[in-house]
């Protein structure tokens, strides 16, 4: 890659993809999904436990712990899928050629 100067503009010429460079950039998007994930699992188990705690702490009582603890399983999954289709359409998008 050499930089060209065209008065009002830097033009980089870049190439085009291999399909080598692309199956490597789709494996990458599926790790960075993955680390994701598992920033999702930690931030559930925190949240899991917060509502033990105040439940144990009797500041909630157990009705409402039960709600929390549906609210964040559905909050994870609904976030889980999300990345998911997001890992997956990024993945189709790169490979298109």
């Amino acid at each position: 890659m050499s930089p060209q100067n065209d008065g009002g503009y830097l033009i980089i010429r870049i190439p085009a993809l291999t399909q080598e460079r692309r199956i490597d950039l789709v494996k990458h998007v599926k790790t960075l999904g993955e680390e994701t994930k598992g920033q999702i699992r930690r931030i559930r188990q925190d949240a899991m436990k917060d509502t033990k705690d105040l439940f144990v702490a009797k500041s909630i009582g157990e009705d409402i712990h039960k709600g929390n603890e549906e609210d964040i399983e559905t909050m994870t999954k609904k976030a889980n899928i999300k990345i998911d289709e997001m890992v997956d359409h990024k993945g189709e998008e790169v490979m298109k050629v």
